[in-house]
């Protein structure tokens, strides 16, 4: 009994593991949090899409979508897009006639390209981000079906604690009868 007790404290100390439930549920935890990590980066990446496609049309008028919206906070970013869309609003009040409108349109060329490099930047940045999820999230997948092997084990090792625990209690009562 003693030697089968060790053998189950010895298995959990090896493989880390108190309770298979709770492992396993802190598992599907992580598994949830990655996909939905996943999610987030998706719709990001769709804006970065979005802006990607907007700078390449090289639109005059149409105001920008701010980044805050879905949850991008990059400063840099939000602050481009900020001055993007305040001076496309300066030379859409003035005509064209008027001496800033040219001086407004090098601004807004200058302040695209300024952009369009900091979104390429930032594209790399989240690529890396979304390699990095993708590698936890197969690594948990890999632990979730290493656990069924770890839980039959377990299961071995316990059953044979049971049965130990049944001759020792069947012993006793037959040294106490005796």
């Amino acid at each position: 009994l003693a030697a089968s007790n060790d053998k189950i404290h010895q298995f959990r100390k090896d493989n880390q593991i108190i309770n298979i439930e709770s492992y396993m549920n802190g598992l599907l935890s992580q598994s949830s949090n990655f996909k939905s990590k996943d999610v987030e980066l998706n719709l990001k990446e769709a804006y970065f899409n979005y802006l990607d496609s907007y700078l390449r049309k090289n639109t005059e008028n149409e105001q920008i979508l701010a980044p805050s919206t879905l949850g991008i906070s990059d400063p840099v970013l939000l602050d481009l897009v900020k001055k993007i869309n305040d001076l496309q609003a300066k030379r859409a009040t003035i005509g064209q006639q008027n001496p800033f409108y040219e001086k407004y349109s090098q601004e807004l060329t200058t302040l695209k390209e300024t952009l369009f490099e900091v979104l390429k930047n930032i594209k790399n940045i989240y690529q890396m981000d979304r390699k990095n999820i993708e590698k936890q999230y197969t690594d948990v997948l890999k632990e979730i079906e290493n656990l069924s092997e770890k839980e039959s084990e377990i299961l071995d090792v316990e059953r044979q604690h049971q049965i130990n625990n049944n001759y020792y209690t069947y012993l006793l009562q037959k040294r106490s009868e005796a």
